[in-house]
């Protein structure tokens, strides 16, 4: 699927929304959701209904809540305050702080250097923004996962979780696990609901939640 963005701006896959290596990642925690019948590659099958619609510019992308996009088209309103993934939580992440950073939707007023302080600190993500995250916290170690459903039984495990706009967070928002939000200035769409719930936009208030959430 194709991916027009603004100049400056970049993406993990380029100029494509996803493709095949993405698709064999996501698949495998896809089809693990009791409330699925089956997920597979569109192969020109038949389609009753687009749940890409919401594309088609009729609703503002940079504004609302992401996860509400489909109801809209389907008429249904979700549930958005209880987990719709499920996953084995991999528990020897029990003391780890899961970290995800992509490099869009960033908050520029926030520094991530005082984690340092931190014992236990893993990063979640693509190996260009593991590099840039470790000139911030030199002791972070990268996690490379196997796929999405590892990524996912990770993020169920882990001991709180915290990272901007990304599909990542998303897994973490999925699974309603302690998570943390680095809320974007100019991307306002992700909105965190139900437990354990937080977001941010200020420094002061990021080093404090961190602090509120280790020591829980």
């Amino acid at each position: 699927m194709p991916l027009n963005l603004p100049k400056g701006v970049s993406h993990p896959l380029g100029n494509v929304m996803l493709n095949q290596n993405i698709a064999d990642l996501l698949l495998p925690l896809v089809r693990l959701q009791p409330y699925l019948a089956s997920c597979n590659v569109y192969n020109n099958e038949h389609i009753d209904l687009d749940l890409d619609y919401f594309r088609e510019g009729l609703i503002p992308l940079d504004k609302g809540n992401i996860a509400r996009w489909c109801g809209y088209i389907t008429g249904i309103n979700p549930n958005l305050y209880t987990p719709w993934l499920t996953v084995e939580p991999d528990n020897t992440y029990a003391d780890i702080i899961i970290l995800a950073r992509s490099h869009r939707y960033r908050n520029v007023v926030i520094s991530h250097s005082f984690l340092s302080r931190y014992p236990n600190l893993k990063f979640v993500g693509v190996a260009a923004e593991y590099e840039d995250m470790k000139t911030q916290i030199p002791q972070l170690e990268w996690l490379q996962v196997e796929d999405f459903l590892h990524l996912a039984r990770v993020i169920a495990g882990c001991k709180f979780f915290i990272g901007n706009p990304s599909f990542p967070f998303s897994i973490a928002e999925g699974l309603k696990v302690p998570r943390m939000l680095e809320a974007s200035f100019h991307m306002t769409n992700v909105v965190p609901e139900g437990d354990y719930a937080y977001d941010f936009m200020f420094q002061p208030h990021f080093e404090s939640l961190v602090e509120q959430l280790y020591q829980s």
